[in-house]
């Protein structure tokens, strides 16, 4: 008895009237449960916004002391609706559609949650699934809001999802008919598919890869088929991926680039084309190593030990220009863990280096601000001091003076010792005498006049009161002054002390002789004074004391400290400022600026 054989037909009919027949059940079955759920989401979301016009409607009565009760009523008529519960914060049914629940424990725990929450429940009455809404409201009693609960009826879901099941049946006869008619056309058809695959060959290569062929058989013809539809989807996606990439890498605002094991430029995004001024073709092939600087290659070279990032590095662009940047890099590397590429994203950091500069800048000048109200707060107690006490010490100390000279005058005969302290305290007399001048000199200093001279003659002017010393003493005096005179407004007097006692202090740091050299010059709005000597400096951790009141860096007796204090306070009152540079062994440098009268 021969074996009967099944046709092709057969073969391809019946399966696929079954497939698409399972299909189509379990599409039917999945179209119901999607639309019934997207129902009940849509039911939710109405009464979650509900819920929230609800609770802020509570909450707005509730800090008047009142409760809506015609909008709750209004709530508990709803169709959809089928309780409400006002729980507070203890657990406690304020209010609820039904009256006998006010004041009762609820024994739910979830009222104490804090975030909106949907749960099903069923109802203990019909027995049917409902949804139940709990909203936090803002009341809050010891931090626990109060809770606004909803039941939610899902009759009239469960009406229309009835009426959509019996929609379905009453199309089934067509369905089933379609499920029937679409295998047996393909069965017939089956011949075509070799004809519509030699086709599709020569569309592909031209180019089209949206072109597949819609055929489905399990025999070789179907096997055929799909490996020819995979090879050009999988062609498609290899191809879109590469555009993909290429639209990304293109699109980053970063730069990118990507080397070989050797630093040869591979592959370079439009950021890095635009940032390093070259173009595609001129980078593509160079050696990365060109662009770092050395110092910040060999950070690199030390740092890849492992995946390098943020790193600060200076690189070259076209022009023979530098750019700061932050540099990462790691390396791509084959299954033997052999370095095959290294990929480097590089950002352009010059405006944040700008930015940080001029933060420095202001902190410096806010300091420097500081520092001028701490001076003017100890200035203007020095100067109550001075004016208060001042007087009330010169007098003893000339009374002191006449009494010493009378018991000199008095005695023609002293002894060696008594003459010499008879001398001891002249002297001590004349100290204290001089600091006292020098108290009150400082204390008028705050008080000036200012009127418009040349900067230069008022400089001559306090050197001429010295020079002939400074000239003994063998220190020379370089000057190096504008061949335009330089006007500022000025108290004459005042200014010129500042540069005798600048000229005296170069003098003290000068005893072996030397050089002062003093430049005038005009930067923007400002008339520029550098005041400098060869003398011994001062220590760097003195700097910051030199313009403070009695302090001084003389021995005892050589100085009372107010010198430099003064000629802080006299520049300070000509809206100028001061500045000190000094090394040991090799000099001292004041930089004075004093604002530029205005040429009219």
């Amino acid at each position: 008895m021969s074996k009967k054989r099944i046709s092709l037909f057969s073969k391809i009919f019946y399966p696929i009237v079954c497939f698409f027949g399972l299909i189509g059940l379990l599409t039917l079955f999945l179209f119901v449960r999607i639309q019934t759920r997207n129902m009940e989401k849509t039911l939710i979301e109405e009464h979650l916004l509900f819920a929230q016009i609800l609770s802020l409607e509570i909450e707005s009565h509730y800090y008047k002391g009142t409760w809506p009760f015609s909008t709750l009523k209004k709530v508990s008529e709803s169709k959809n609706i089928l309780f409400w519960r006002l729980v507070n914060s203890d657990g406690e049914i304020e209010l609820a559609d039904n009256t006998n629940l006010w004041g009762k424990k609820i024994q739910d725990k979830d009222f104490k949650t804090k975030k909106i929450m949907v749960k099903d429940e069923i109802l203990p009455s019909t027995n049917e699934r409902i949804k139940i809404i709990i909203y936090p409201l803002g009341i809050k009693e010891k931090g626990q809001p109060w809770t606004l609960w909803l039941g939610i009826s899902l009759r009239n879901i469960r009406k229309a999802q009835k009426e959509l099941i019996l929609t379905i049946l009453s199309l089934s006869p067509l369905l089933l008919l379609i499920i029937y008619l679409f295998p047996f056309y393909l069965a017939k058809s089956i011949t075509t598919p070799i004809k519509r695959l030699v086709k599709a060959t020569q569309i592909v290569g031209k180019g089209n890869l949206d072109y597949t062929i819609d055929i489905y058989t399990s025999d070789e013809v179907g096997i055929l088929t799909h490996a020819f539809n995979k090879m050009v989807k999988d062609l498609k996606n290899k191809t879109v991926s590469l555009n993909y990439f290429d639209t990304i890498i293109n699109t980053m605002a970063d730069s990118l680039i990507v080397t070989d094991a050797h630093g040869k430029i591979e592959l370079i995004n439009e950021a890095a084309v635009k940032l390093l001024g070259y173009k595609r073709e001129e980078m593509v092939g160079k050696n990365i190593h060109s662009l770092i600087e050395v110092e910040s290659y060999f950070s690199f070279k030390e740092e890849m030990k492992e995946p390098v990032k943020s790193l600060e590095a200076i690189w070259h662009i076209k022009g023979k220009k530098e750019i700061p940047v932050i540099c990462s890099c790691s390396e791509v590397k084959n299954k033997k863990g052999e370095v095959t590429n290294r990929i480097y994203v590089v950002r352009d950091i010059t405006d944040i280096k700008k930015t940080e500069e001029e933060l420095i800048q202001a902190y410096k000048r806010l300091k420097e601000t500081q520092d001028e109200l701490i001076q003017t707060e100890k200035i203007a107690a020095l100067g109550k001091l001075a004016s208060g006490t001042a007087h009330e010490i010169k007098n003893p100390l000339s009374i002191i003076m006449q009494g010493i000279y009378l018991v000199d005058n008095l005695i023609p005969e002293k002894s060696q010792e008594l003459k010499e302290t008879i001398e001891m305290i002249k002297e001590a007399v004349r100290r204290a005498d001089a600091v006292i001048r020098r108290i009150l000199n400082y204390a008028r200093a705050s008080k000036i006049a200012k009127t418009p001279h040349k900067i230069c003659e008022i400089i001559e002017e306090g050197l001429s009161l010295i020079e002939e010393q400074l000239k003994f003493k063998n220190i020379k005096i370089e000057r190096d002054y504008p061949a335009k005179p330089i006007f500022v407004e000025a108290d004459r007097v005042m200014l010129s002390q500042v540069f005798l006692n600048l000229a005296t202090n170069s003098q003290d740091a000068m005893p072996e002789g030397g050089v002062i050299k003093i430049k005038v010059y005009e930067e923007d709005n400002f008339c520029v004074i550098e005041f400098e000597d060869t003398g011994i400096g001062i220590p760097q951790d003195k700097l910051s004391k030199v313009f403070e009141p009695f302090y001084t860096t003389k021995k005892p007796g050589k100085g009372t400290g107010l010198g430099l204090a003064m000629v802080e306070l006299i520049i300070n009152r000509h809206n100028g400022k001061i500045n000190i540079e000094s090394e040991v062994g090799k000099g001292t440098k004041f930089t004075i600026k004093l604002p530029k009268l205005k040429e009219e």
